[in-house]
């Protein structure tokens, strides 16, 4: 994802500000919604939730048409945010058609859609060949963490599975880099004055940003912080199947951030490990 595409995910989407009368009421648009779709027939509650989850994700369109003013005040919040995009797009982009390019991107974004949505991110993102998911806030549930790292691992299994089914990709694999961090930030509406947009804004944003860009640095397919790591050993057990090339977390100097951030360093491989014996080595 270029710098200026992660600067506006980093800032937060949107040129609206929260909490002035520059930004839409989103009661007020989900009443134009609901009064657009009462006029094509469809039945208020199944057909609003239908379709907003056309254009956003099913967490999001469900609290939207419960509590249309949920999104209207920003509101503190504890998330757990993954950014991934495809390692060396442009020069990729340089061998192929603009249509190509397209076909490529649409079905990269399909693809990822499917696994997000499986592992119930409550907002996603695209802009060019760039992901952003995000777990947590509102719609938070206690395995976000989990979910999100499973996410991630899914990700790059889908990608495998793309590689070899398509002849194209064959001759070519598709790589993806991931960043994954948990931490704080604030959630709320930075639309216009004519669409709602959810703004998500804070450490946790901008560090998950820096730790997919660190991916090509550190050839890796995913970075994860300790805090992420620690979080889903209070959680739950997860298989990985990546090889850890450390067995202690390494430290991390990003871009943009005083204090270095303890990460995970993570391979696709064939030897699995597991979050609780990486707990036992220091990850908790």
């Amino acid at each position: 994802m270029g710098s200026a595409a992660k600067s506006c995910h980093s800032r937060g989407a949107g040129s609206g500000r929260p909490g002035t009368s520059a930004v839409p009421s989103t009661q007020r648009v989900s009443k134009m919604l609901r009064s657009a779709i009462r006029r094509v027939g469809l039945p208020i509650h199944g057909g609003i939730n239908d379709n907003l989850s056309r254009f956003v994700p099913p967490l999001l369109a469900r609290h939207a048409a419960i509590d249309p003013a949920a999104f209207d005040v920003p509101r503190p919040a504890r998330v757990t945010v993954l950014f991934a995009d495809i390692v060396g797009f442009t020069r990729l982009c340089e061998d192929l058609a603009p249509a190509d390019t397209i076909g490529l991107l649409g079905e990269f974004h399909r693809r990822m859609a499917r696994v997000i949505a499986a592992h119930g991110a409550g907002i996603d993102d695209y802009i060019g060949d760039g992901v952003m998911a995000v777990w947590g806030g509102m719609w938070a549930t206690p395995d976000d963490t989990v979910r999100a790292l499973r996410c991630a691992l899914a990700m790059l299994d889908e990608l495998v599975r793309w590689n070899r089914e398509s002849p194209a990709r064959q001759a070519q694999p598709l790589r993806i880099g991931i960043g994954l961090h948990v931490g704080e930030a604030v959630v709320g509406n930075s639309g216009d004055d004519r669409r709602a947009k959810l703004m998500v804004l804070g450490d946790a944003v901008n560090v998950a940003s820096r730790l997919e860009r660190a991916t090509r640095q550190l050839g890796a397919s995913l970075v994860v912080s300790d805090d992420v790591m620690r979080a889903a050993c209070r959680c739950a057990p997860l298989n990985i199947g990546l090889d850890i090339c450390q067995r202690s977390p390494m430290s991390l100097t990003v871009r943009g951030r005083r204090k270095p951030v303890a990460v995970w360093v993570m391979h696709q491989g064939l030897d699995a490990q597991t979050v609780v014996a990486l707990c036992r080595t220091g990850a908790a």
